[in-house]
């Protein structure tokens, strides 16, 4: 499996949309808080299989009054979109052409529970 580009639109610390592309190796660095772990780790959790360490309120970006975030995850041939609240589209690439694309866009609503305290 491997990682080419994760987005994120108002996810934990990002705010706005910032896109980062990947190639064979990749060295993720920064300051303490600054989001290494939110783009290496907790993006490909959520956008992978929803989860999440806080409670899935939290994610949307801290200082924004937002109460939506997205996350996309381009791995292999497979682009997987999971917006909070609710919603995960994915979609295989390479196999579609954009008309086919717009016929064929698989979406998937998923409820999502509270974690008990």
């Amino acid at each position: 499996m491997i990682i080419k580009k994760i987005k994120l639109n108002n996810f934990k610390n990002f705010e706005g949309e910032h896109i980062f592309e990947f190639s064979k190796t990749n060295i993720i660095q920064g300051e303490n808080g600054s989001g290494k772990s939110t783009l290496a780790v907790d993006s490909l959790l959520f956008a992978l299989f929803g989860y999440s360490e806080q409670t899935l309120e939290k994610l949307s970006t801290k200082w924004l009054n937002s109460t939506s975030c997205l996350v996309t995850v381009e791995i292999d041939d497979y682009i997987i979109t999971r917006e909070y609240p609710t919603k995960i589209t994915i979609i295989k690439a390479n196999t579609m052409t954009l008309k086919s694309l717009k016929q064929l866009n698989c979406t998937l609503t998923l409820s999502y529970l509270k974690k008990r305290s």
